[in-house]
């Protein structure tokens, strides 16, 4: 690791692979949202908050990427190697946290 973050070239040739990354999980997370509407087509599932949770997760996932994408970028053009790399893994905690408050709403009973 010490080498990707003390080398500008490995530093930015990991994180335009990271970014191809990101932007391949903004895509799938914008096509995503086009069905987030039908999480309430049962009756009574607007008063269940652990979809709720889903809905507005999912409605963020794409801005939380997009951000992280220009924030590494821009870190990395300040010369901060190691901020860039490790700003890259925001959507990942993220779905963490929603994983959590989804768990603790009790998730989705049959």
């Amino acid at each position: 690791m010490r080498r990707l973050t003390d080398s500008r070239k490995w530093s930015g040739i990991l994180l335009g692979l990271l970014t191809v990354i990101l932007i391949l999980f903004l895509l799938a997370s914008v096509v995503a949202l086009m069905g987030l509407p039908f999480l309430f087509d049962a009756p009574g599932s607007t008063e269940i908050p652990a979809l709720w949770t889903i809905f507005w997760g999912g409605l963020g996932l794409p801005i939380v990427i997009a951000v992280t994408i220009v924030l590494s970028w821009v870190l990395f053009l300040f010369k901060r190697n190691a901020a860039a790399l490790l700003s890259t893994t925001l959507p990942l905690l993220y779905l963490l946290v929603l994983f959590v408050i989804f768990q603790l709403q009790g998730g989705v009973q049959a």
